[in-house]
């Protein structure tokens, strides 16, 4: 889907506080042919902190001690062979 939206090279920032959610987002990038960048398991305590811009539900979240996790996925400039527009399939419902 986001390939009808972006470029090559279109970035999408991803944080969450869901471990099944954010391993099944890097695992869907990667087989996306995406670049992953940025990753971190506990963004508060990383690197990129200083930089975060913190939402209302990552505040919430944090001072409850549960980490955000985060991923920067950089799209490559061809679809991956699973993906529907590489294997020649319709990405929209009939």
């Amino acid at each position: 889907m986001y390939r009808q939206v972006m470029v090559p090279g279109g970035v999408i920032e991803f944080k969450t506080d869901n471990d099944p959610l954010f391993d099944f987002t890097l695992e869907e990038m990667t087989a996306s042919g995406w670049e992953t960048t940025c990753v971190t398991r506990d963004l508060h305590h990383s690197e990129w902190d200083a930089d975060n811009i913190r939402t209302e539900f990552e505040t919430k979240y944090a001072e409850q001690g549960i980490p955000i996790k985060r991923v920067v996925g950089v799209m490559g400039d061809k679809p991956a062979a699973t993906e529907p527009e590489a294997a020649g399939e319709s990405a929209s419902a009939e």
